[in-house]
């Protein structure tokens, strides 16, 4: 129920296509279009929590996140990136990631960024792994530029991205061997 776990290494062995961010055949924006319809439904369904529960059990959804956050950086595909955002907001309460899993990979790797709304939701979707099971979240394995960077950011005048520094800070820290990270 994991999806693939070497998805990321597949991804990144894949060629680039040049192409001209400001010029898109029909062809492309029709299927654009489509694919950004069918992120945004997919979206909207796992907003209610039984859709939620369903889709968390679905390992291609998994590996379609994954893919949809590793995709190069483009106009182009923000869109689908910010549903694949809000879609495993909703589903990682339901699951256990662990240091090396494809997804959690891909969801530090947005703390890295320079868009408010991918980092916001990431804070969100992070500290919310495993929130419906009975294990706890260890959140190991982020990188400590990163845990500086979210220290940084609770300075800001923001109060929905302080809200949610401040809770992945406090589930991060709930942890004792994160505090010895820490220190």
């Amino acid at each position: 129920m994991n999806g693939t776990p070497d998805i990321i290494t597949r991804i990144e062995r894949l060629q680039r296509l040049d192409t001209l961010d400001d010029l898109e055949t029909e062809c492309f924006g029709q299927k654009l279009t489509k694919i950004n319809e069918a992120g945004l439904v997919i979206r909207n369904m796992s907003l209610l929590d039984d859709n939620a529960d369903y889709l968390s059990r679905q390992p291609s959804l998994r590996d379609f996140l994954s893919v949809a956050l590793n995709l190069p950086h483009s106009y182009a595909v923000v869109e689908l990136q910010h549903y694949a955002l809000d879609i495993a907001e909703q589903l990682t309460k339901f699951w256990s990631l662990d240091v090396d899993d494809p997804l959690y990979i891909s969801l530090l790797k947005q703390l890295d960024g320079l868009d408010r709304g991918a980092i916001l939701t990431s804070l969100r979707a992070i500290s919310r792994i495993s929130m419906n099971l009975d294990e706890s979240n260890r959140l190991r394995g982020v990188p400590i530029h990163a845990i500086q960077r979210i220290c940084e950011w609770t300075l800001l005048d923001d109060e929905e991205l302080v809200h949610a520094c401040l809770d992945f800070l406090y589930q991060f820290t709930a942890i004792p061997d994160n505090v010895e990270y820490l220190l």
